[in-house]
């Protein structure tokens, strides 16, 4: 009985301990810190609004709020943004729009301060356990066209096919036009 205790326990330290190497950002915030919940409302160049649902404190006591509560949060030079769960992949202030859930983490100014942030994990779904970001979306590449060969340029005509030129009347054969134009052929 206790080497099997002994085998699963090992087994759970080890799932654990892979667990956290994977996610190399902490997920608790450290003391002084606050991690927030919730989902973004609106996005400004150096700040954005959480409506904050749940928090967790550095001794990772998590609540949920009895309400949800709006804070505004700061960007700052060292913070970081990626995928929650996913440190390998980035995300840019300029990609955070409101309705996408988040977990903020950052100085703990009180519940009247702003949030100056140094990590943000964002997330727009949860699928078997894995939170969902949009994959980016690559430019087509472009594509090279080959000249088309339509042959010898085409002959210009050497005057407009509407325009009459001296000469293009004479002839016994037009004086009938002539005389329905009401005028005489020039000599």
């Amino acid at each position: 009985m206790k080497l099997r205790l002994l085998i699963l326990c090992c087994c759970f330290v080890g799932h654990v301990a892979g667990a956290q190497e994977a996610t190399p950002q902490k997920l608790l915030p450290a003391p002084g810190e606050i991690a927030l919940e919730g989902k973004i409302t609106s996005v400004e160049a150096g700040k954005l609004t959480l409506v904050a649902t749940s928090f967790i404190l550095p001794n990772g006591k998590t609540s949920v709020l009895p309400t949800p509560k709006p804070k505004t949060i700061l960007s700052s030079e060292k913070l970081i943004i990626h995928v929650r769960g996913d440190a390998a992949r980035p995300v840019s202030w300029n990609d955070l729009k409101p309705d996408i859930s988040a977990l903020v983490i950052g100085q703990d100014k009180g519940s009247g301060g702003n949030l100056p942030a140094r990590l943000i994990q964002v997330w727009q779904g949860v699928k078997d356990g894995v939170y969902l970001w949009p994959e980016p979306v690559k430019a087509p590449e472009p594509v090279a066209v080959a000249p088309v060969d339509d042959g010898p340029p085409a002959e210009k005509p050497s005057r407009l096919p509407n325009v009459l030129e001296a000469g293009d009347l004479e002839g016994e054969e037009n004086k009938e036009l002539w005389k329905m134009a009401g005028t005489v052929p020039p000599r």
